[in-house]
């Protein structure tokens, strides 16, 4: 055991760029992991935001090393998914924003309803204080 880990140490020391490989692999394969675990909590299958902030780690740590060992194929890859991560990420917080505008102008509709009903509410209650008042004087009229 100690013979392969000694292996292993030298082939780093020999290629550090390895390690930077296999830090972007980790982050991606992280991906995976944290929507499995999320669709477990929740009983069925969905892509949390982690998993886009993964992939987007990933995604870039592992150009950085494929720009390193000049793998066109592995560069081209990278390269693209690192638009669809950032275009999923934009996505995302573009209709987050859009949700919490269309609640503010919900929340101002409802104001605006509310005090609508409250003015009516109070011109009613005027009219039937008048009214209530007209009710009274005649009362005392035919009691004279």
């Amino acid at each position: 055991m100690q013979d392969l880990i000694l292996q292993v140490q030298n082939y780093v020391a020999a290629k550090p760029w390895v390690l930077i490989g296999f830090l972007g692999q980790f982050l991606f394969m992280m991906r995976f992991v944290v929507q499995w675990v999320h669709s477990e909590r929740l009983k069925k299958s969905v892509v949390p935001v982690a998993f886009w902030f993964f992939s987007l780690g990933g995604g870039t740590v592992l150009l950085v090393y494929a720009l390193y060992q000049k793998d066109p194929v592995f560069i081209m890859g990278q390269s693209l998914g690192l638009l669809i991560y950032l275009r999923n990420l934009a996505l995302i917080f573009g209709s987050r924003k859009e949700s919490k505008n269309a609640a503010a102008e919900e929340k101002l509709a409802l104001a605006v309803v509310l005090d609508e009903l409250e003015q009516r509410l109070r011109a009613e209650r005027r009219s039937l204080l008048a009214n209530n008042n007209h009710a009274q004087q005649l009362q005392k009229l035919l009691e004279k």
